[in-house]
């Protein structure tokens, strides 16, 4: 039975919504909300892991 782990599952969903996000105009919303930066504020410690980061890493298969 080809079982996966849901940490496997849910990194294959994250890379494939990544690549449809991209695959967008750079003028769609959903574009331009990927690549938005804040400025004016900064946090306090360790910096957070960000979406992008870690969707770009090496899926755990």
């Amino acid at each position: 039975v080809g079982t996966t782990s849901v940490l496997n599952f849910m990194k294959v969903r994250q890379i494939k919504w990544f690549g449809y996000i991209r695959g967008l105009s750079a003028d769609s919303a959903a574009q331009r909300a990927m690549l938005l930066r804040f400025s004016g504020y900064k946090a306090t410690g360790r910096p957070r892991k960000g979406w992008s980061s870690e969707a770009m890493k090496e899926p755990c298969l």
